[in-house]
């Protein structure tokens, strides 16, 4: 199976760095990619999202389970502790803390973990469909039934976080995956509140079934970049053949 993929981050107009990291490899005849955004402005922040994806990518590498799932809940269960522990010992406790997204493509098969308010998209067929669910304040207003959707984009707290990697000891972290067949057209999107506050599910859907993976992705970055977004922005867009 080929598989295609593009991989993209920028730090927002005037941060005076990129609190976002990205990494996407090969392995065992898949596909491994991950997105996390640091979280907050403490100097942690700008480091966490980098030490968790290098904690990741090593953990599950270097793993022989069979069993996907587990073996990325085993490297986000490992990159919280490296964080708690790397906390403690160069910042006197002072947190760092990431959102994680991790997609596992093989063999038509799509494994997947999540914490925070990144988010993992598929489009499939020409429908757009989110595969996660935010980590927020809003998302639980909104499930609460004490905000529409619409209200949550202007919430003043609409960047508060519930769930991070490196803050709290024993984490819960979505897990799921499913399966596609071979007449299936299928793309994947990954990626940061940078780009989902910035581009409505609808306009995703529209410019990801107009486009391939590398046309999806130069629109993606013209309409971040033609809105002048303050946050830094990272996306994965992936497939296979």
């Amino acid at each position: 199976m080929k598989y295609k993929y593009t991989a993209t981050t920028h730090a927002g107009d005037g941060r005076p760095a990129n609190e976002d990291f990205i990494g996407v490899q090969e392995v065992e005849g898949g596909i491994l990619a991950i997105v996390c955004d640091g979280v907050g402005i403490s100097n942690g922040s700008s480091i966490a999202a980098k030490l968790c994806v290098t904690s990741i990518q090593k953990d599950f590498c270097s793993s022989n389970d069979p069993d996907y799932l587990k073996r990325i809940k085993s490297s986000l269960s490992s990159a919280n502790d490296m964080l708690r522990n790397y906390s403690d010992e160069h910042l006197g406790g002072e947190t760092h803390v990431t959102t994680a997204d991790v997609l596992f493509l093989h063999d038509r098969n799509v494994y997947w973990g999540h914490i925070g308010d990144s988010r993992i998209y598929n489009i499939k067929n020409g429908a757009l469909h989110r595969m996660t669910k935010d980590h927020s304040l809003v998302q639980q207003l909104i499930d609460e039934g004490f905000l529409t959707m619409k209200e949550a984009e202007y919430h003043p707290d609409r960047n508060v976080i519930l769930k991070a990697l490196g803050e709290i000891e024993d984490i819960d972290i979505d897990l799921s995956k499913m399966h596609f067949n071979q007449f299936d057209k299928c793309k994947f999107l990954i990626c940061t509140d940078g780009v989902a506050k910035v581009i409505s599910e609808e306009e995703l859907e529209t410019l990801m079934k107009r486009y391939d993976i590398y046309g999806s992705t130069v629109q993606i970055k013209k309409l971040i970049s033609s809105r002048k977004t303050p946050d830094d922005y990272s996306f994965v867009l992936l497939g296979a053949e």
